[in-house]
């Protein structure tokens, strides 16, 4: 068993980018959410949905003066998300008008995944072992009705997912580990690296590293991996308890950002200020000693090119994809 996590341990591991809508000095926009209005913050894993709701936001609310800023997922988690704050607690609003008075109100915090990625999740988890092999074949034999109906079943037997916010499917393959190679080039590892267990949030990317590994192993494209489904907050909850996981050696992978132009850096970031102030007042701002925005050009560039993959053995060890 290995012990709990501390809160700075957990904060590490969630060192992924999210996206907030905020203004120029940080703050984070106050949307009014459909049904029952309720006012939201949202935490946005992908950059291009952050991207569309700003467009969105802009349209109705000219004049307003917002931005995309990139954050940082752990400090966000326990200073924003799960704040142990009194449920129900009222916060300090800045209304549109700048000269109206502030207002107090309750605000919920809404972490939001790729789309993508929660249809993803819904079919891992409705799909039958009996229907991968009608899948595969539909897919191959171009009967896209065929793969269509499979699919949209699939999806609706599903039992979690449903929600579009705050259930963040995460993606492993078991036989996977990751481990930094040679800064100078060798063909070994760096030195005093540890073999880590890679958990994804996008299958897509999932999928691609593993492929790309496997493309550079001869001998390996009979591997027969084995994908597990969980839940973010769920892992998160396990990460403070002791645990058969050693979650110390475990790192999150964000989800490819669309190319839009800025080559997937944190462009759209403008500078702007990075996390909470713990002031209540529902603004995200950035302690004077913490460093830039993150460089989400740099976060996905690190599992492709400095990282070697381990598959298991017969023995139940872990021996590198040659």
């Amino acid at each position: 068993m290995y012990p709990a996590l501390s809160t700075q341990e957990i904060v590490d591991v969630l060192n992924i980018p999210v996206f907030a809508i905020t203004d120029e000095s940080g703050n984070g926009a106050v949307l009014s959410a459909k049904p029952d209005n309720a006012n939201v913050v949202y935490f946005f894993l992908s950059e291009q949905m952050a991207r569309q709701a700003l467009k969105s936001m802009q349209v109705t609310n000219q004049g307003m003066n917002l931005r995309v800023s990139a954050l940082h997922l752990g400090k966000v988690w326990f200073k924003l998300l799960h704040n142990n704050r009194p449920r129900g607690e009222k916060v300090e609003l800045t209304q549109v008008d700048r000269d109206a008075p502030h207002v107090f109100k309750r605000v919920q915090m809404r972490l939001v995944p790729e789309i993508r990625d929660l249809v993803g999740a819904r079919l891992l988890q409705g799909l039958d072992p009996n229907d991968v092999p009608r899948l595969q074949d539909a897919i191959e034999s171009g009967d896209q009705d065929a793969a269509r109906a499979l699919i949209r079943t699939a999806t609706e037997k599903s039992a979690e997912f449903k929600e579009p916010f705050n259930k963040i499917p995460v993606f492993m393959v078991s036989q996977l580990r990751m481990q930094k190679t040679d800064p100078n080039g060798g063909d070994g590892y760096e030195a005093d690296s540890v073999q880590k267990f890679p958990m994804f949030l996008s299958p897509k990317t999932m999928l691609h590293v593993y492929q790309k590994f496997v493309s550079n192993s001869p001998g390996s494209e009979d591997l027969q991996p084995t994908l597990q489904l969980g839940e973010l907050h769920n892992i998160v909850e396990m990460m403070q308890h002791e645990s058969e996981i050693d979650f110390r050696n475990v790192v999150l992978l964000p989800g490819g950002q669309e190319d839009d132009g800025s080559n997937g850096g944190g462009g759209g970031s403008d500078n702007s200020d990075d996390d909470d102030n713990d002031g209540g007042d529902g603004s995200i701002k950035r302690d004077e000693s913490e460093s830039e925005d993150l460089d989400i050009a740099d976060i996905q560039m690190t599992p492709y090119i400095e990282m070697g993959a381990f598959v298991a053995d017969v023995n139940g060890g872990m021996v590198p994809l040659q």
